[in-house]
């Protein structure tokens, strides 16, 4: 009889913790249920801002053509280039919160998920999209500041958010005047500028592509939590 009853203690113990373990799985689904829907958020906004980039790049790279070509003028090319430079590409990057998947992981809650397609779709999503994104993160920033420091030359202390100065943002950014500069004109009327205009919007478009994929996937990953947690 002692036997038995310290068999059942110990079974009910095990089942217990058990429980315990499985609520603490399903609480990290559920928190990041709530950090994929962030991430769609950012991702949306991102894809909005390569969008109008794209456009950008587009028309600034066709104007330049156009005037290569002799069918605008200088002036008619500058007008142009000034009018649309509102909008210009406004880079950002896409970086996945890992807070939930982090900490699952930590403890092994990841390895319990019982569906394989489940813990399949989180891994990809987090791990090998992930990496992909770190690494188109680092080209993008480095072409996009590339070419507005050295091609179409927009970029200075007053608009980088990495340089802090006192009152930088009550300095309004004069298009007009960088424009008129010589060496800006000689950057923007050179064969190059075409070339450097063309580089960047492919790697914006394949940018764009990429965080399509992601936000495809962190649907498909939020569809088979939820499956999981209704279950």
């Amino acid at each position: 009889m002692i036997a038995i009853a310290v068999f059942v203690g110990s079974m009910g113990e095990y089942f217990l913790e058990h429980k315990i373990i499985e609520e603490r799985r399903d609480d990290g689904l559920a928190l990041m249920l709530r950090i994929l829907e962030a991430d769609r958020k950012n991702i949306d906004e991102i894809v909005g801002h390569c969008d109008r980039g794209i456009a950008h790049l587009d028309r600034s790279k066709m104007s330049a053509f156009r005037y290569k070509k002799n069918k605008i003028s200088r002036d008619e090319y500058f007008r142009l280039l000034a009018d649309d430079i509102d909008n210009r590409y406004s880079y950002r990057t896409l970086f996945l919160d890992r807070t939930a998947f982090n900490s699952m992981s930590s403890v092994g809650l990841v390895s319990l998920i019982e569906s394989p397609e489940l813990k399949i779709a989180i891994s990809n999503y987090y791990e090998v999209l992930g990496r992909r994104l770190d690494d188109n993160n680092k080209l993008v920033d480095t072409e996009a500041r590339q070419y507005y420091y050295e091609s179409f030359l927009l970029k200075n202390t007053t608009d980088d958010p990495m340089v802090e100065i006192p009152g930088k943002l009550a300095i309004r950014f004069d298009a007009s005047f960088y424009l008129s500069l010589p060496i800006v004109i000689e950057k923007t009327t050179s064969d190059r500028f075409i070339t450097d205009t063309d580089n960047l919007l492919i790697r914006v478009v394949d940018y764009r592509s990429l965080l399509r994929t992601i936000r495809a996937q962190n649907e498909k990953v939020e569809r088979l939590i939820r499956q999981h947690l209704e279950s």
